[in-house]
């Protein structure tokens, strides 16, 4: 039988994956290549992982292995240069391939692309909606914040299915920042920025804001301007929300005058 030139690389170091009741357990896979410098996970002992010494199944580049949803997957890129997703048998569990993958976060979502933009996949569910985004940023409590592909720049949120959620208003904004204690900043067309809740209603009796920022290293805390008055706003973690005219607003305004 022929023999078959290979070349062990050195294991990179141990592979960690947080499990979904909260532990971590080490996956004790290497990584080999062979003469042609293509890829291939490996077991302690050194053997392939998946298929054999005399039929090799390898790719471009890979990744270590991590457990996700009680899956444990790789993401790897194929002969084509394209970024797919194997299971330990090194099959591919989505028939699709993307020009890139995220990293998928300890609820199973991570951020594909193709040459049409960007869009959302789940580990168990697939891609999430046909739609392609110009940006999506990552979920955080089951949200995640979107860019349409236009030229006037539109931003909503997007929920678990990949849609606009159900209870939000059907218009879309020009700036949308991510969620704050379950409360978030969006600015619509009219050019002012509002507060709103999970629900996409508006809080503050619907108070509408010229500027807003974040106060450095205070979570929930911003300095907002209306007419030229300067507001205190702090969002707390039970939802509450409080607003008091700024102290030292010459100070303050000129501070967030400067940021914009």
């Amino acid at each position: 039988m022929k023999k078959i030139a290979l070349t062990v690389m050195v294991v990179l170091g141990a592979i960690f994956a947080n499990l979904s009741f909260g532990q971590n357990q080490k996956l004790p896979f290497g990584k080999a290549s062979n003469k042609d410098g293509s890829m291939y996970h490996i077991k302690e002992d050194g053997t392939p992982l998946y298929g054999s010494l005399e039929k090799l199944i390898t790719f471009e580049e890979i990744n270590d292995f991590k457990i996700v949803c009680g899956d444990t997957i790789c993401i790897i890129i194929d002969d084509n240069g394209l970024s797919r997703i194997i299971n330990t048998k090194g099959q591919y569990i989505f028939p699709l391939a993307f020009e890139s993958i995220s990293e998928f976060d300890s609820s199973g979502y991570a951020i594909a692309s193709n040459e049409f933009g960007k869009f959302p996949i789940h580990i168990k569910k697939g891609r999430l909606n046909g739609k392609n985004h110009k940006d999506v940023q990552p979920f955080e409590d089951g949200l995640a914040i979107v860019t349409d592909k236009l030229k006037e720049i539109e931003m909503y949120f997007i929920d678990s299915t990949g849609n606009k959620p159900a209870s939000w208003p059907k218009e879309k904004y020009k700036e949308v920042r991510p969620f704050t204690y379950d409360c978030a900043w969006i600015k619509k067309k009219d050019g002012y920025f509002y507060l709103v809740n999970k629900k996409g209603i508006t809080e503050l009796n619907s108070n509408k804001y010229d500027k807003v920022n974040p106060v450095a290293n205070q979570k929930g805390k911003f300095v907002a301007e209306i007419n030229n008055v300067l507001f205190e706003i702090t969002i707390f973690e039970n939802n509450e929300i409080k607003m008091v005219i700024a102290t030292n607003s010459k100070e303050k305004k000129d501070k967030i005058d400067k940021k914009g």
